[in-house]
Order: structure tokens, then C-alpha cells, then sequence
């Protein structure tokens, strides 16, 4: 006999007992599926085991299934992407364009970022989506009106997308959270990731734009202030940012839109209060993607820190602003 196995559609995958508290392990792989996301059912063609377990079922139940079980074919072929969305004042920033890939912390235990308090200890798993427009979402994290005050006059960079390839047979360890969430064990070195994505704010909605072959980690651009407390702070890191702009900007797509700041309106043109926030309704790689009005949700990272909102992650071109928390329902602060 078997024991137990998972039952997706008919397909049986062996379970085993994971090192990993609250988790099953598919047998013979590094990968782990949260036992909260499981029940017990009576299969009555699956013979051969002990006890057998689905995808608990509610509304989006055979959509999960759908999910997960694309997720393990592919991990089966090492052949499974799973995307991380940066944001470009994220903590690990330097980190990122220097050739490591860290979390919050170093516990080696598969969770959400920013579970629990401060006190406790935090995790070295990295969250990811399989859908890259949801981890753009995320690397359009922490955002603050004076970077939007300046992306109605510029293309402004906001953070990136770093694609990861796992298998089988190659790659860390990965772990199924829920349906909107898997965690990779990190830290990761350059060698099991890339840049494929890079997140503009153009005109208070966000496009994104591929990663060119040839640029290298060391070539994103500087490190944006993390809630800065006036113009003038991101005005200094938009002058490291042009000469960024004039460097790379054709490679990436973008024009080299930097223009001449000493006449910049922004300062009487501006109100934080009433200034517009990014919209996730454009995701085109290509610069001439379409101009839409601007969402009325401040940040889509305030979507990713509310553990109630999930919001299923969208392949197509549109995707609304909570999609971030597709990627990490707690990633917010500049951590995770």
C-alpha cells in the first residue's frame, strides 16, 4: 500500500511525513504542501492507498486543484517558474544587484513574511506566484505619493521580477502556502535566478517592461528612498536615476524620458493628498502600451499586508491592484 496520498483530479501523488511542522512532503521531492490546504475524503478508485487527501473544498476548490497540480507537473519536469516581485526600496535591494536573493530572517521554516512580531524570529523562504503580473503588483510595493508626483512627468522605475526555475532534480525547496502562495527556501545566489521583468510607473499606472539579454543584476537601477519624507529626497535619487534612464533606457524599451528637472512643475503641481496612486490595468511589455486612468488604492502593498484579501491571481494583460497579494499576503514594510 501507498499510505497516503494527494488526489488531483485522477492523478496520486505518495505523501510522506515533511521536516517541516504542518506540512506533507511529496515523496521523493523537496516539495511540501500545507496541511491546513488538505482534507480527508474517500476516494473510491485510488486503492493502492491508506488514506487520501484533496484540496479542501469551497468555491475555488477545483481551481486550486488546477493550480497545484500544474505546479507539480511541472516541478516533476524541472521545469516549474515561480516569480518574485521586488520593489526597488525593498531592503534587499543591494543584495538583489550584488547576487543574493534573502528574506526577512534566517529561520528555516516555509511561511508567509511578516508573520508574527517583530520579536520573533523571521524566515529565510522567499514568497512567489507562478503568475509574473501578480509579482509585478508586489514590486510596485511600498509606494509613496512623491514617486508618483514624479511618474506624471517621468517613467519612473520601480522595482523588478525575478524569475526562479525548480524541479525535481534542480532548484531549493519549494512550499504550497495556499493557492495564492508558494515559498522558496532561500537565500539565493545568482545562479537559480534572473531578472525577466522590470516595473515602471508611467502617468500613475504600471507597465512593465522585459529584462534585455545581456544586462547583468548589477545593472538595475540605484535604490529608492523607502518612505521619504519630501520632494527633495526623491528628486537626489532621480538625478542617480536618469544617468541609470540614459544608459539603459532603450535597451529596456523606455525612452531615456529624463528631461530637464530644473524646470520640473511638480513642486506646485503636487498635492499628496490628492495625488493619483499606481494602476495595475497595464502590465505591456512594449513602451506603447495603452494610457488609462490611474486607481484610487494608494499602494498595492497595502493589499498584500491584509491576510483576509485574497484576490486569484490574473494571466491576462489587466490585473487589478490587489493581485500583489498573490505573491505574499503579509510582504509589506519594505521586508519579505
Amino acid at each position: 500500500m501507498a499510505g497516503t496520498c494527494l488526489v488531483l483530479g485522477w492523478q496520486t501523488f505518495p505523501l510522506e511525513a515533511s521536516r517541516y511542522k504542518g506540512f506533507w512532503t511529496v515523496t521523493g521531492t523537496s516539495f511540501h504542501i500545507a496541511k491546513a490546504e488538505l482534507e480527508t475524503f474517500q476516494c473510491w478508485w485510488a486503492d493502492e492507498c491508506d488514506e487520501t487527501l484533496r484540496i479542501q473544498r469551497d468555491t475555488a476548490a477545483k481551481d486550486n486543484e488546477r493550480r497545484l497540480n500544474g505546479q507539480l507537473d511541472s516541478y516533476r519536469r524541472n521545469c516549474l517558474y515561480l516569480y518574485r516581485g521586488i520593489s526597488g526600496n525593498h531592503f534587499s535591494w543591494d543584495k538583489l544587484k550584488s547576487g543574493t536573493m534573502i528574506s526577512e530572517g534566517n529561520e528555516d521554516v516555509p511561511k508567509a513574511t511578516m508573520e508574527g512580531t517583530k520579536a520573533e524570529s523571521k524566515t529565510r523562504w522567499l514568497p512567489t506566484s507562478m503568475d509574473s503580473m501578480a509579482a509585478a503588483g508586489v514590486a510596485a510595493g511600498n509606494m509613496d505619493p512623491f514617486t508618483i508626483a514624479l511618474s506624471l512627468e517621468r517613467n519612473v522605475p520601480i522595482g523588478t521580477v525575478a524569475s526562479v526555475r525548480v524541479g525535481k532534480n534542480k532548484g531549493p525547496a519549494v512550499a504550497w502556502l495556499d493557492d495564492l502562495e508558494s515559498v522558496i527556501q532561500g537565500p539565493l545566489t545568482a545562479e537559480w535566478f534572473s531578472i525577466c521583468k522590470v516595473v515602471w510607473l508611467k502617468k500613475g499606472q504600471l507597465v512593465s517592461t522585459t529584462w534585455p539579454n545581456g544586462l547583468q543584476l548589477k545593472d538595475l537601477p540605484p535604490l529608492r528612498p523607502y518612505k521619504p519624507a519630501t520632494q527633495e529626497e526623491i528628486y537626489k535619487w532621480w538625478g542617480e536615476c536618469s544617468t541609470w534612464l540614459r544608459e539603459f533606457g532603450d535597451s529596456l524599451e523606455v525612452g531615456a524620458d529624463s528631461g530637464d528637472d530644473s524646470q520640473s512643475p511638480l513642486s506646485k503641481a503636487f498635492s499628496p493628498a490628492s495625488s493619483p496612486s499606481p494602476s495595475l490595468s497595464s502590465s505591456s511589455s512594449s513602451s506603447s502600451s495603452s494610457s488609462s486612468s490611474a486607481a484610487s488604492s494608494s499602494s498595492s502593498s497595502s493589499a498584500a499586508s491584509s491576510s483576509s484579501s485574497r484576490a486569484a491571481p490574473s494571466s491576462s494583460a489587466s490585473s487589478a491592484a490587489p493581485s500583489s497579494s498573490a505573491v505574499s499576503k503579509h510582504e509589506h514594510k519594505g521586508v519579505g
